[in-house]
């Protein structure tokens, strides 16, 4: 699904391009659709991202805790890693030198994690 609704100036902006271009065939506008992630996708990325590959158990908790908030969206995905580690939730331990996230449980996780990423980040933009 287009994140962008038609009265975006992105989405307007990106109309009037495709209204104008004069030669479609080289069309200065290219439209890519990306699916959403499987489950198991999104644990990798997250596994990969907090070099946690074994982890197990503690991975798949903080996985089903983002896969549900976000839906295998790429961008609300990395959207809610960011916002743990803003919440001080998700730290990286220089002593260990390893990721680590205060919270065991998934209800926890997902209290912390706003049902609408997108909102969540406009309203605490700046």
């Amino acid at each position: 699904a287009n994140e962008v609704p038609p009265e975006h100036p992105l989405a307007i902006m990106v109309e009037k391009l495709e209204v104008h271009d004069e030669r479609p065939e080289e069309s200065t506008v290219e439209t890519l659709t990306l699916a959403d992630l499987s489950k198991d996708s999104v644990q990798e990325f997250i596994a990969d991202t907090l070099d946690q590959r074994s982890k197990g158990r503690r991975i798949s908790t903080l996985t089903n805790a983002v896969y549900e908030r976000t839906l295998g969206n790429m961008f609300y995905t990395k959207q809610a890693l960011d916002t743990l580690f803003r919440e001080n939730i998700l730290l990286y331990d220089t002593a260990t030198c390893r990721w680590n996230w205060v919270l065991e449980t998934e209800e926890e996780l997902k209290k912390l994690l706003p049902t609408d990423m997108v909102y969540s980040k406009i309203m605490t933009t700046p």
